[in-house]
């Protein structure tokens, strides 16, 4: 899709159905917040129906869209708020499970957000 924001892919059913059995899916309501801007102690969320805001961006993530920002990864501090805009359904998948997937699954890889680099070793999938 041409016109898709690079930071924020969406994802195919197949690939949702991989990521799906990393995490666990909750439901959260609208209003609810999946992250504050400060925390330190999250993962990454996958929409699986309803959608999420990200502040700050403005961003709205809606079906086989995830949340995500370096910070995640290095265990710094989010950037962001991320919150429920209705009733939503996400599957949160942990730094740990995220790390696994992004280390073991080059195709997976290709699909990261550009705010989430490769890890050292790793070639940007753009250019091999």
């Amino acid at each position: 899709m041409a016109d898709q924001d690079p930071k924020f892919p969406k994802l195919d059913d197949e690939q949702i159905a991989r990521l799906t059995q990393l995490g666990e899916t909750r439901h959260v309501e609208a209003g609810e917040i999946l992250y504050d801007q400060g925390d330190d102690h999250h993962g990454v969320f996958l929409v699986l129906d309803g959608s999420l805001e990200v502040a700050a961006i403005s961003q709205v993530l809606t079906r086989g869209m995830f949340t995500g920002e370096v910070n995640q990864l290095s265990g710094r501090r989010s950037l962001v708020q991320c919150k429920a805009r209705e009733a939503s359904t996400v599957v949160e998948i942990s730094r740990a499970n995220l790390r696994h997937i992004i280390e073991n699954d080059a195709e997976f890889i290709g699909n990261l957000p550009a705010s989430l680099p490769a890890p050292p070793g790793l070639s940007d999938p753009q250019t091999t």
